[in-house]
């Protein structure tokens, strides 16, 4: 995975005003439209400084949120990963790669069980709703 070793990397290399910022995400919570979710995470790569990686996690938050749509997310569910999201910030802040490393694992395998437990595990990451259309919604269009 990924974003395990950006998390690692943001903990060591982060500038105070990116710790800064992955913390008020964090404290903010998690929105009924993933607001907050998404905007820790996309923080969070670009923090890692790391061109590639922002791109492709990038597109894999585009086919996220388009499947959040379809999954029965509960404000629980969004609770559960604002709780998650502030243990990563936290690491984060006080620096601790192994630990940021270790929380955004456990968040991620969180996130895996609740596709699992949606039913969705082996259904297409874009869902088939985006398969046809504008997709006039996209960041880059």
């Amino acid at each position: 995975m990924l974003e395990p070793a950006a998390a690692a990397h943001v903990a060591a290399h982060a500038s105070p005003d990116e710790r800064a910022a992955l913390a008020a995400v964090a404290d903010r919570g998690i929105a009924p439209d993933g607001t907050g979710y998404h905007e820790f995470h996309e923080l969070l790569v670009r923090a890692s400084g790391n061109p590639l990686l922002t791109t492709v996690l990038a597109a894999v938050e585009q086919a996220v949120r388009w499947a959040a749509v379809e999954q029965d997310i509960t404000q629980f569910d969004r609770d559960e990963a604002a709780r998650s999201h502030r243990a990563i910030a936290k690491a984060i802040s006080d620096h601790d790669p192994r630990r940021a490393e270790h929380r955004m694992r456990r968040h991620l395998d969180a996130a895996l069980e609740h596709v699992e437990a949606s039913g969705l595990l082996g259904a297409p990451m874009i869902p088939p709703s985006r398969w046809r259309g504008d997709n006039s919604d996209l960041p880059w269009r």
